[in-house]
């Protein structure tokens, strides 16, 4: 950094520099990787070289040891069978043959058992001398010919030796003796010959066998010693001792680089190596590179100098574009003056430098004109808008800060938010936090002035710069109290609202449960009394009452259904369904009211439709009923038709496996006009005053109707003319099924309906004494035996007292001393007992059914009673051994 500071920091200096370090840079690497090409070449040679003189040395050994393998070979074959029996003639004719005895340091001469029976140009042992078991006495036997040992210290030569075997066979073929021809390493002639060859001054060759045993070495000391006894590795070697040949550099264990080179013999298993150590094979090249280094330097120089002069002339225009620009900034000249007439780069520079500047002014003038724009804006916003730094200090403000609260806008500038509100900005200073954290916010915040609450819409918006690092934030805030205000008195009529509608739901459910108790009542001594014996006229007159409290029953379903709807308590119970049937049972229900008007009814539905769809099938009845029930009423004369056919356009917004149907209902009654159709489906309204005197009804039938549609994806629609009677159009839409059969209805025996019940042991718990009389009385009819209890203390002391004497219990929720609730409750906690609990009772809205099951019951009767659907839901819960 201290060099950096005392040089100079002109661009001439920089380019100058730069030339220098390039050309020095570019000559430098051309000589460095020339020099690694020569160096690589060199190694190439020298490798190549050594490799050659090292192959020939090896051939010069290979051709010695098989001219002595061949002599002594010879000699062995010659042998007279006399001296096989005869050592002293043996001794005798091996002297003889000096020519034989001169290839080799000594021979040795061992019987077919390995002892040495004999030996020329040295003494034998005191000891007998046994070399069975050596590999090459046993390789000589097995082979029965000849092979190169491996290297020993000789105890009889007392040097470093290797044998050259030949064996003598008797005329049998058998093994009778063993030739040994000694060779003494320290003085046999090739390898002297081949300690000359070595390479540079301080290279040698060596000898090893196969297994790395040392045969010939310039230190003496290491003959017979294995060459890797010292620590370390070297690959070279290694990759020789794997069967490598040819030459390779690499490091010895002393971490110096050689060339090596190595040759294996064919007649023995030696390797013929050498090795040259790379830095005096590779020092005349190496020298050549601080010559290289210094002419590189001086030809650096000489560019940096040349480059210094021609970057000065170069420069000269850039260097009058820099006073020019000074004299701009100064205010002393104009622009025009960046403006240089030079068809260069320079040239080019002074230019776009011109453009760019005139550019500027340019966008200084937009910018003052855009902000003018933005201030005039932001100053007439009925917002509060503000932009504060990462220290919460207001850097823009707008007017509405002094229309709203009196504060000068300009007066806020630089100071804090605490500054400027006081106490009263603590409750925001965390907002602030979150968003110059970079957090967005968009929230509510009351506000206190002069004692009275304010409410704001409060936006904070984080200035997030390039790099990703918050500068401050933007807050814009609007007064929205007299919307807030607006907001809370709504909400309280909204409360007010449903307040009144849940006392509304409960008025009629309640009035439902007190109306259906003694309802259940009439109508169930009306259903006992029609199993009596009665005369025509005493029929007529319980039929008169069933069917009177049948109508009274329907309103106050119909109420009850409107009421539900009207609360968004009405749901639906989809399941799969044949639409014959429905049409069926409609048809059933219908045709008795036609018949007695004396009027035609007929149902039926086009081939298209399919048979079986899922939809909730109950919802669907009722409001066909309703609908056929209005068409038989205002109809004097004529007929009156249900038609189901296929939707043509479908049902949009469905999935592919769903379908629309159309219920078309055609009467030739009465008929409406148009005034009266639009207040058709308004609740308790009818077409006129008149119909309702005329026909009666309460007019909520056709609401319903048209709720339910809707609350089933579809709608209902009504096409008519007075005197040409009317068009109901239902158009709903239902799923098609998975493809599988629905299981047909069993058969009713209606003999055995009567006594379907018969020998189950019920407890009936019932506060109402009529009730009480109508049940039992229903139920004794069926079969049943029957014990009532008249609250549910008594139901469960019973229980307690008799558990096994009961099947089921049919539990009244509405009763002194303990409800049902409590009741069942005690039986399932207390008691432990799992038998079902039949709920019977006047609360049908589906909250009191829920309540009921989750109390531990397992069904639910509704009152007024309707007998077979009671029959029914008792026979499922029967136990299996009490079924007929």
């Amino acid at each position: 950094m201290a060099l950096k500071q005392h040089l100079p920091t002109t661009l001439r200096f920089r380019l100058s520099g730069l030339v220098m370090l390039l050309v020095l840079g570019a000559t430098v690497t051309v000589t460095v990787v020339a020099l690694m090409l020569a160096e690589r070449d060199m190694k190439e040679v020298i490798g190549s070289q050594q490799y050659a003189l090292l192959s020939g040395a090896a051939a010069h050994i290979d051709e010695h040891l098989a001219g002595k393998k061949a002599m002594l070979a010879a000699l062995a074959e010659s042998l007279p069978a006399a001296t096989l029996r005869d050592p002293a003639a043996l001794r005798a004719y091996l002297k003889a043959r000096p020519t034989a005895r001169g290839q080799f340091s000594f021979l040795e001469i061992y019987d077919a058992q390995g002892l040495l029976t004999g030996a020329l140009e040295e003494a034998l042992p005191d000891q007998p001398h046994h070399v069975a078991g050596e590999e090459w006495f046993d390789l000589t036997l097995s082979r029965r010919r000849g092979v190169v040992s491996a290297p020993f210290a000789s105890k009889l030569a007392g040097a470093p030796t290797v044998l050259i075997t030949a064996p003598v066979l008797d005329s049998e073929g058998r093994v009778a003796m063993v030739l040994a021809g000694g060779i003494n390493l320290l003085h046999y002639a090739p390898f002297e010959s081949l300690s000359a060859l070595k390479p540079g001054s301080t290279g040698f060759t060596f000898i090893m066998t196969a297994e790395g045993v040392l045969l010939s070495h310039p230190n003496k000391a290491r003959l017979l010693h294995s060459i890797n006894e010292r620590p370390g590795k070297n690959r070279a070697t290694e990759m020789a001792l794997n069967g490598f040949q040819g030459w390779t550099e690499a490091e010895n264990k002393d971490r110096v680089k050689g060339i090596y080179s190595y040759r294996r013999l064919q007649h023995a298993r030696w390797i013929v190596a050498a090795r040259f150590p790379s830095d005096e094979a590779l020092a005349p090249l190496r020298e050549m590179r601080y010559e290289a280094a210094a002419a590189a330097t001086v030809f650096a120089c000489l560019a940096g100098v040349l480059a210094w002069l021609g970057i000065a002339r170069l420069l000269r225009p850039l260097q009058r574009l820099r006073r020019n620009i000074a004299e701009v900034k100064d205010s002393r000249a104009g622009i025009q003056v960046l403006q240089l007439d030079r068809k260069d780069e320079i040239g080019e520079l002074s230019g776009a430098f011109y453009r760019l500047m005139a550019e500027r002014e340019a966008a200084q003038l937009r910018t003052y004109e855009s902000e003018k724009r933005a201030r005039i804006l932001a100053d007439n916003l009925p917002l509060l808008i503000a932009y504060l730094d990462r220290d919460k200090r207001y850097l823009f403000t707008n007017e509405h800060y002094r229309t709203l609260w009196g504060i000068d806008p300009q007066g806020m500038l630089g100071k804090s938010v605490s500054e400027i509100f006081g106490q009263a900005a603590d409750s925001w200073q965390g907002d602030l936090d979150h968003a110059l954290d970079g957090g967005r916010l968009h929230y509510e915040r009351e506000f206190e002035s002069g004692g009275q609450i304010q409410h704001f819409m409060v936006d904070l918006v984080p200035d997030i710069d390039a790099h990703g690092e918050v500068q401050g934030t933007y807050l814009m805030a609007m007064d929205i109290t007299d919307r807030k205000n607006a907001e809370l008195i709504q909400a309280a009529g909204e409360q007010r609202a449903a307040a009144a509608s849940r006392a509304k739901s409960e008025f009629v459910a309640n009035m439902s449960h007190e109306i259906r108790t003694p309802m259940n009542a009439v109508l169930g001594v009306a259903y006992l009394l029609g199993n009596t014996e009665l005369s025509a006229q005493q029929q007529e007159y319980v039929d008169m009452i069933r069917s009177s409290g049948n109508v009274l029953l329907g309103i106050l379903n119909d109420v009850l259904d409107f009421s539900k709807i009207e609360a968004g308590r009405m749901e639906l119970a989809p399941s799969t369904f044949k639409l014959a049937e429905v049409l069926e049972a409609v048809s059933t229900v219908m045709t008795p009211n036609a018949a007695a008007r004396g009027i035609q009814l007929t149902v039926a539905a086009d081939a298209a439709v399919p048979q079986t769809v899922v939809g909730d099938a109950m919802r669907l009845q009722q409001i066909l009923i309703n609908l056929l029930g209005n068409a038989v009423k205002f109809t004097e004369h004529g007929q009156v038709a249900l038609r189901v056919e296929r939707s043509a356009n479908g049902m949009a917004g469905y999935a592919g496996d769903a379908v629309g149907l159309r219920f078309v209902v055609r009467d030739t009654g009465i008929g409406m006009d148009l005034e009266q159709q639009s207040r058709l489906f308004e609740a308790f309204n009818q077409a006129d005053a008149s119909t309702t005197r005329r026909f009666g009804g309460t007019g909520l039938g056709l609401a319903i109707c048209r709720r339910l549609a809707e609350l089933m994806g579809g709608g209902i629609a009504v096409s008519s003319m007075p005197g040409k009677g009317s068009d109901f159009v239902v158009t709903l839409p239902f799923l098609l099924p998975q493809a599988e059969a629905l299981a047909p209805p069993p058969p009713v025996d209606e003999e055995a309906a009567e006594q379907c019940l018969k020998g189950l042991r019920l407890l009936l718990v019932e506060d109402h004494p009529l009730n009480q009389v109508v049940a039992r009385g229903m139920l004794e009819y069926a079969g049943a035996s029957v014990d009532v209890a008249e609250n549910g203390q008594l139901a469960v002391d019973r229980l307690r007292a008799h558990p096994a004497d009961y099947d089921i219990v049919l539990m009244d929720v509405q009763m002194p001393v303990m409800d049902g609730f409590a009741a069942t409750g005690a039986i399932r906690q207390e008691l432990k007992l799992d038998l079902p609990i039949l709920a019977m009772t006047a609360g049908v809205m589906q909250s009191e059914q829920e309540r009921c099951i989750a109390a531990g019951m397992n069904d639910f009767i509704a009152k007024p009673i309707d007998v077979e659907q009671m029959l029914d839901i008792i026979s499922r819960h029967m136990p299996a051994g009490r079924r007929p």
